[in-house]
């Protein structure tokens, strides 16, 4: 890792043969309409710093569900009830990105105000240590993969549901390659090795024409574009 690390953490997720779909719910749109257009689907006024931690899942997940709650909620709870959940160790690296997604759903979670003023949040690894009354109404209905369906690619398919839901953020993961953070711009892979990470997708914007997803990432604001990146089709 680089001097400029965001801590990687994600690990692979094992395949799920429930149909999950974004696809199947929600049929593709016409991308003539959005053609050219730059958009956001929230308006964050804060970039997470992860430092060098694995908590990448929690970060990510905290800033995507800012855009429906609309309050700061807890990173390190988000990443403390994934561990617990998933029934792994607190104390191994990272976390699945289907785990995360489950504790939005199945726990909600902690707005930053009600983190118990006691509680080290950079040790406390263990979701047993963190009180989780207060996250039921964070709670989330449901969530959706967004595959390929219908569309000529992966990177059109989350533009169109970005595009359908304009107040939702989308949760990926990535290979991230180190000499990506010199450059907010990504339009190849880079050759000097990578790690997994998560973070948020937040929009699309065009340079010279051409469409890029606007990622959110968790390294402060020190890195990328005022630590956002622009992800191009072929990196998707």
């Amino acid at each position: 890792m680089s001097k400029y690390t965001l801590g990687g953490g994600l690990t692979r997720t094992q395949p799920d043969a429930r149909d999950l779909k974004f696809g199947a719910i929600h049929p593709p749109i016409n991308l003539n309409e959005i053609a050219g257009k730059d958009f956001d689907v929230f308006d964050y006024d804060e970039v997470l710093d992860q430092g060098t931690n694995d908590k990448c899942t929690g970060y990510g997940m905290a800033k995507i569900l800012e855009a429906h709650e609309e309050v700061k909620l807890s990173p390190d709870f988000l990443f403390a009830k994934g561990k617990e959940l998933e029934g792994s160790s607190p104390e191994s690296w990272g976390l699945q990105l289907r785990s995360i997604f489950k504790v939005a759903v199945k726990i909600g979670a902690l707005e930053t105000q009600d983190v118990p003023k006691d509680l080290d949040v950079e040790k406390a690894r263990d979701g047993a240590l963190w009180p989780a009354d207060k996250a039921s109404k964070h709670r989330q209905q449901s969530y959706f993969f967004i595959e390929q369906d219908g569309y000529n690619s992966l990177f059109n398919a989350i533009r169109g549901a970005l595009w359908q839901y304009k107040h939702t953020a989308a949760g990926a993961g990535a290979l991230w390659e180190a000499n990506w953070l010199d450059a907010p711009k990504i339009n190849t892979f880079g050759n000097t090795g990578g790690f997994g990470h998560f973070f948020a997708v937040v929009g699309v914007k065009h340079f010279d024409d051409k469409p890029y997803l606007k990622i959110l990432n968790s390294g402060g604001d020190g890195v990328g574009d005022k630590g956002y990146f622009y992800m191009s089709e072929e990196v998707v």
